[in-house]
């Protein structure tokens, strides 16, 4: 089944999701009279036909595009005129992205040759740095309000050539940097910065003095996110950076690896006097002297705040100090290794709205048995989210679930990421519960091969669906022959379709699944929709 080529994105609005250029699903795209907001462009351009075929998509449909994202990894070469001409038919234009542009373009890049009166933010990811070239020329300056750049070899005199003429971008996402780029960089009041350091051999203790030196060069930050992803990342973030960002009096939202903080180091911490949203990072067993430091601050003005932690556990009494110490906190998310009871922080955060706790990996579904337990006679009115991740494992006791529902009395939405105990009786449950729940979003329902869909379960289904708002509903082990009725094979042979009757009969709805073992069906306004669509 080929990839979906006119998607809605809501209210009436598409987007063209383009990877390929079959006559039939090309043509479709000006058969229909849908207001197109976004073009998708993921494919190789191999040859002119392709290229002229491009040029009538954005000549005819681009009138009303905001957003473009284009991967071109081909080694067809486009010239710079026909780059300016395509993304001038796009007047609305808001937002591009150029991702794997390497094959350089070809001719002289006519000075201000975009004129593009709505665009504020470019995002260049995994490209030649002849992009900048381009750019350079192509758009007039200070036009740029949002810039982010990620995975481009040799970012330096043609970026900060790039960013001279960008002096009005007030937000940043930038990977790597030296100090050949400090100085277009120092020149920028930016409110938002993400710089992404990667550890280069020999290279850290210059690589931190860049990053103090940028820090300190912006004044008017509001938001700083210095956290790398990989997993056991370089911190790049001491004592003395840490100084550094606490000195910036209007930071409102932080994101750190923390590793390389002292317990002295955090107290700087108290000087973020505007601060609502941090995010902490660690691997090391060492940074829970800091975090215990952390929770024992008064501080009456943040309001998010999530914990990464993937090698130990914060003890109980530190998250006790926590909730005391930072009174108006509104939403958490942490991560833990142990099986605390969740009614535990629901009981130590009593002004919580949103609470999302991630357990790691067990391995033995047995140990979560408890984290359901709690005091019957405890209730909380303030919480309206509530997600839980159980990494995959299964949800032993489904009764204690439904009980822990019963504390929460205003709860609009529930986020279960988990094998569920896929039964007639759980569901018939479920539904029950949701006369007190206003939105439900299930994640991860496992399916094993051996799952039957009889009417009771069908009928369990149509009392579920009339109460549901929203569910993404994942099936695992999902084998064509243990289900459902094959409809046909796609074009490129790749992909079929399937129905599941009486499952479809309950849903009321049309489901499309991959052939590789699993899928996801999204459920919006009681209808299925295909695997991927946007909610």
């Amino acid at each position: 089944m080929e990839r979906e080529i006119l998607a809605s994105i809501g209210d009436n609005k598409y987007k063209v999701d383009l990877g390929s250029m079959t006559k039939s699903s090309f043509e479709s795209i000006f058969e229909s009279n849908n207001d197109i907001e976004e073009f998708d462009i993921w494919m190789e351009i191999e040859n002119d036909d392709d290229l002229e075929k491009l040029k009538r998509l954005f000549n005819e449909k681009g009138a009303n595009v905001k957003k473009l994202t284009w991967a071109n990894w081909s080694k067809y070469t486009l010239s710079t005129a026909d780059l300016s001409a395509m993304i001038n038919c796009l007047p609305q234009l808001k937002f591009v992205q150029f991702s794997s542009w390497h094959t350089e373009l070809t001719g002289e890049v006519a000075v201000e040759s975009l004129e593009l009166a709505n665009l504020c933010c470019v995002d260049i990811n995994e490209c030649g740095n002849f992009i900048f070239d381009f750019l350079s020329a192509a758009l007039p300056d200070n036009k740029l309000k949002c810039l982010k750049v990620k995975g481009v070899s040799e970012v330096d005199a043609k970026f900060s050539t790039f960013i001279k003429k960008q002096q009005t971008l007030k937000q940043l996402e930038i990977c790597n940097g030296d100090f050949n780029t400090l100085d277009s960089l120092k020149d920028l009041k930016l409110e938002s910065l993400r710089c992404i350091l990667i550890e280069r051999k020999d290279e850290t203790d210059s690589q931190r003095t860049f990053l103090t030196e940028l820090i300190k060069s912006q004044t008017e930050l509001k938001s700083l996110d210095l956290l790398n992803d990989m997993d056991y990342s370089f911190c790049f973030v001491d004592d003395s950076v840490f100084a550094e960002i606490c000195a910036l009096s209007q930071l409102e939202s932080l994101l750190i690896n923390v590793d390389e903080i002292s317990v002295d180091g955090i107290k700087s911490i108290s000087n973020l006097t505007s601060l609502k949203n941090v995010e902490f990072k660690t691997n090391r067993d060492r940074a829970l002297p800091v975090f215990q430091e952390f929770s024992s601050l008064k501080n009456t003005t943040l309001e998010n705040l999530v914990l990464r932690l993937w090698s130990f556990d914060i003890p109980a009494e530190t998250y006790t100090a926590l909730g005391a110490n930072y009174e108006n906190l509104k939403s958490l998310r942490i991560t833990l290794g142990t099986r605390h009871k969740i009614s535990f922080f629901v009981g130590a955060f009593t002004n919580l709205e949103s609470l999302s706790i991630k357990f790691g990996e067990a391995n033995n579904p047995v140990e979560f048995s408890n984290v359901f337990d709690g005091d019957e006679d405890v209730k909380n009115s303030n919480l309206k989210k509530l997600r839980l991740d159980f990494w995959g494992s299964e949800m032993v006791d489904s009764n204690k679930f439904f009980k822990f529902l019963e504390i929460f009395e205003n709860l609009e939405s529930l986020e279960i990421k988990t094998k569920l105990p896929f039964c007639t009786e759980f569901v018939n449950q479920l539904a029950e519960k949701l006369n007190t729940i206003k939105v439900l979003k299930l994640v991860s329902f496992a399916i094993s091969n051996d799952e039957v869909f009889g009417a009771e379960i069908c009928d369990a289904f149509k009392q579920l669906r009339s109460k549901l708002r929203y569910a993404n509903l994942t099936f695992l082990n999902l084998q064509q022959h243990d289900f459902g009725q094959e409809l046909g094979e796609g074009e490129q042979g790749v992909s079929r379709a399937f129905t599941f009757d009486p499952f479809v009969e309950a849903l009321k709805g049309v489901y499309t699944a991959k052939e590789y073992g699993f899928a996801n069906i999204r459920i919006h306004n009681n209808l299925i929709l295909t695997a991927g669509d946007e909610e």
